[in-house]
């Protein structure tokens, strides 16, 4: 094979990854079999990106992740294929993120930004990608929401000189995501339902799940828990097809609140002992936490019943 050609199966590769496709892990589980002796740096690159991604999408596994790309991006110091080097940096980041490791998050997504700006007219979307993660850290680290929504609007104003539909639904999450922590209900879902139908025509499973669950929060912070509830519903069936444990946890976690507003204590039961199974697995303390909150509210009304 070629190295046009591998690169190309990698790329596929990467997309079924990214869509929680076990055929994708599948056919990673080959890549690394018959690549095992290869020795091209920007192979190694995307073949151990693949592999970070893996431990990301299949296992929530983040640490896993950061430590199969950061080994093979200190096995290559100073390489000039900038992309490849870019979305390790990018990725290592957003995963320093998810464990609240806001520091280090920033300092890899600083150089991946880095990165980024050498082949933003070659590879444009890797820098939407990397102020995408930097909202991310802004917002849910420094906690500075004007700092975050910037990186947005940075972003968004490369998607209109490069125009990407996947990329754009997920800047449109982001925002509705931001203004839900705001409080702001109304805006929040004004930019969900653009992201929910923009998905509809560019199916992501693992993102759909990701609006419709937050959907459903903005439906039970209004007091619409009907609404709520079905949104919910509709996005936990989506994870049991494609999504991340952690957002199928999460999905279980808020649907067992709306149960509770209801006072369905069995179905809050339910669904909050599968998300605690969840976080345990994927060693998420923070909201082990906030789910052994919801339980003892819960057993406490089941006992009194």
């Amino acid at each position: 094979m070629t190295k046009e050609y591998i690169l190309e199966l990698l790329a596929t590769n990467r997309q079924q990854i990214q869509e929680n496709s076990y055929y994708g892990l599948e056919f990673l589980e080959q890549q690394n079999k018959q690549l095992a002796n290869e020795t091209d740096e920007e192979v190694q690159l995307n073949l151990q990106f693949n592999n970070s991604l893996a431990q990301f999408y299949f296992h929530s596994n983040f640490r896993k992740s950061i430590e199969i790309a950061l080994t093979v991006l200190n096995k290559y110091p100073g390489s000039t294929y900038y992309a490849a080097v870019g979305q390790l940096y990018s990725f290592t980041g957003a995963c320093h993120t998810f464990i609240n490791e806001f520091e280090k998050a920033e300092e890899y997504l600083t150089k991946a930004l880095e990165y980024a700006d050498k082949v933003i007219e070659e590879k444009p979307l890797l820098k939407v990608a990397v102020l995408q993660s930097l909202f991310e850290n802004s917002f849910h680290g420094k906690q500075d929401p004007e700092k975050a929504v910037a990186f947005l609007k940075q972003a968004l104003a490369v998607l209109i000189e490069h125009p990407e539909p996947a990329r754009l639904c997920g800047c449109l999450l982001q925002l509705g995501l931001h203004y839900l922590e705001q409080a702001d209900y109304a805006t929040a879902l004004s930019y969900l339902n653009r992201a929910e139908a923009g998905y509809e025509q560019n199916i992501n499973l693992q993102n759909m799940a990701i609006v419709l669950c937050s959907t459903g929060r903005c439906y039970y912070k209004q007091g619409k828990l009907d609404l709520a509830e079905k949104s919910m519903l509709k996005a936990l069936t989506i994870c049991h097809k494609a999504a991340t444990p952690d957002n199928t946890a999460f999905c279980n976690f808020h649907l067992a609140e709306v149960y509770v507003a209801q006072k369905n204590w069995l179905k809050a039961l339910d669904h909050a002992q599968n998300s605690q199974v969840i976080f345990e697995e994927i060693d998420n303390q923070i909201q082990l936490q906030e789910v052994n909150k919801l339980l003892i509210e819960i057993t406490g009304h089941l006992a009194v019943a």
